[in-house]
């Protein structure tokens, strides 16, 4: 970019990519994921130990409840 110090400066962008299927990574190596767990979902290492998502009509409801959790978390750590 002009207008730097130093000159031009290149920027890369990065890409995200989720990766699903068999050679993604599980929250233990060698462990079989469930099979509505197909990591499509940020954040999916295949561990739902309590069946929580097989229900895919509250997936999306978990899903915000989760924000919401954290959000109210970060509001309670900053006083």
């Amino acid at each position: 970019r002009a207008g730097c110090p130093g000159g031009t400066q290149q920027v890369r962008r990065g890409r995200v990519a989720a990766r699903a299927g068999a050679d993604r990574p599980l929250w233990f190596p060698g462990a079989k994921a469930p099979e509505y767990l197909d990591g499509t979902m940020a954040g999916d290492r295949g561990f739902d130990p309590l069946r929580f998502c097989g229900n895919k009509n509250l997936v999306k409801w978990y899903q915000e409840a989760e924000l919401m959790n954290g959000r109210w978390s970060m509001a309670a750590v900053a006083g």
